[in-house]
């Protein structure tokens, strides 16, 4: 496994992602904006190599697409699948 960093519009989520697509407004979601604002990107967005697919950190893209800040680097960690 190696950290790379990848622009956030390469990585694709997962059609089969079991949890709930939060929405702006729900309680996990603003906890998780909440937390994001207060310690920043902590853990990275495990992405599949092929395909750049989410397979962890689903909700934590979503949080980087719409808190982007100018810079479209976000850290994905890349499994060798």
């Amino acid at each position: 496994m190696e950290i790379v960093k990848l622009p956030i519009e390469k990585l694709n989520a997962a059609p089969y992602n079991p949890r709930i697509d939060l929405k702006p407004g729900d309680k996990d979601y603003e906890k998780l904006k909440k937390s994001i604002l207060t310690f920043g990107y902590i853990d990275p967005i495990i992405v599949n190599k092929r395909g750049y697919v989410v397979v962890g950190g689903h909700q934590r893209q979503k949080q980087r697409q719409k808190q982007r800040d100018g810079s479209s680097v976000s850290y994905a960690l890349k499994t060798t699948l």
